[in-house]
């Protein structure tokens, strides 16, 4: 047996609305655009981060002096 409580019930109740995803969605990538710093940081930071990761993480080892 599945006790649900008031939110859960009332959220169970509501119909999806493509429209209004749309519509939310449509609203944010306005802002984003018109935003140019928050565009630029959407393009620049992943991109930065690929990098920087793909440098330090490659396992590569050069100019390490090995005495044995």
């Amino acid at each position: 047996m599945i006790i649900l409580t008031f939110e859960m019930q009332d959220i169970k109740h509501k119909k999806f609305s493509m429209s209004r995803v749309l519509t939310v969605a449509a609203r944010v990538l306005k802002q984003f655009i018109r935003d140019k710093r928050t565009f630029a940081m959407m393009l620049v930071f992943p991109i930065m981060f690929m990098l920087v990761f793909g440098i330090v993480l490659s396992g590569e080892v050069n100019n390490v002096p090995i005495t044995i």
